[in-house]
């Protein structure tokens, strides 16, 4: 976006502290250009950490927050609605070929590697980095000790997956939940 109208955005709802510390900022640093994306101002900014913070584009994350889903479309439709990225094109994303092959899932297993958790994101972040964070927060999850117990009983990960979450969406007290998972 032209640094212009950012400016503009900025004066109108009284952003800088000082015009004139501005423009002798602006006059030394020029900014031409400013990266789309969410950046996030505190009263105590000084113009200095603004344009500087625009300048160089250091943006702030979007916290998604992916909870329990029945249908992948309820994740698509979320993700959507926090970052941006179209339904349709995330959907999409997962059912390509070259996606299943490189995360190593099948149609049915789409939902089985998006894993209930808060990812940090940029606001302007596109589906493979998008994807990426979310498949590092299933390889995170299954730690060796996690592993080894899914073997012990004879499950996969995805079993595990799709066993956790019947139970889950099954008992809403956490107690019940707790009290199962120990029989």
């Amino acid at each position: 976006m032209p640094f212009e109208n950012v400016m503009d955005s900025l004066k109108h709802h009284h952003v800088l502290n000082s015009n004139l510390s501005a423009r002798i900022f602006l006059i030394s640093y020029p900014i031409h250009y400013v990266k789309a994306g969410r950046y996030k101002l505190n009263k105590n900014m000084s113009n200095i950490e603004l344009f500087r913070k625009l300048k160089y584009g250091f943006e702030d994350p979007i916290k998604l927050t992916i909870s329990t889903a029945t249908f992948i479309d309820e994740i698509a439709f979320k993700i959507e609605q926090k970052c941006g990225i179209k339904a349709d094109s995330f959907l999409n994303f997962l059912n390509m070929n070259k996606t299943k092959a490189n995360y190593n899932f099948t149609f049915d297993q789409r939902l089985c590697n998006i894993y209930p958790m808060t990812y940090d994101i940029s606001w302007n972040s596109d589906l493979i980095t998008l994807f990426d964070k979310i498949h590092k927060g299933k390889l995170d999850f299954w730690t060796a000790e996690r592993k080894q117990k899914a073997q012990k009983m004879n499950m996969t990960e995805n079993e595990v997956y799709i066993l956790a979450s019947m139970i889950q969406k099954e008992y809403s007290k956490k107690e019940e939940r707790v009290k199962l998972l120990v029989c």
